[in-house]
């Protein structure tokens, strides 16, 4: 099957490890969501991410892989619940988060991507 990577990747500064509350990618225009069709992987400096639903792996042969995904009105037409970022994968200070995004089909999208960084006062 043909398809397309994208890669996309931002060093983001969050301060002491031990002053964070939660770390959370989603949708700017679909709060709690990520609107993507196909998939995507998420690495925390360098290390990917538990496998996300991705619209392309719902075949017979792989149905781990749909499981959470939503045929929705989002402009991809699919989303999943926002990916909340474990502590365990990240460090004090600076933290590279790079997202791979793959289309496969030449019709969908990947929504618009958003860090919420919630700190303890």
């Amino acid at each position: 099957m043909t398809g397309t990577t994208y890669w996309f990747r931002a060093n983001v500064d969050l301060g002491p490890k031990s002053n964070l509350v939660s770390v959370t990618l989603a949708d700017k225009y679909h709060p709690g969501r990520i609107a993507v069709n196909d998939g995507m992987i998420v690495f925390l400096n360098g290390v990917a991410q538990p496998i996300m639903p991705s619209v392309s792996a719902v075949l017979p042969s792989n149905p781990e892989y749909g499981e959470g995904i939503t045929r929705d009105d989002t402009e991809t037409g699919w989303s999943f619940d926002g990916l909340s970022l474990s502590p365990d994968a990240l460090q004090d200070g600076t933290n590279e988060i790079a997202v791979m995004f793959e289309e496969r089909f030449g019709d969908g999208g990947l929504g618009h991507l958003e860090l919420t960084v919630a700190t303890q006062s």
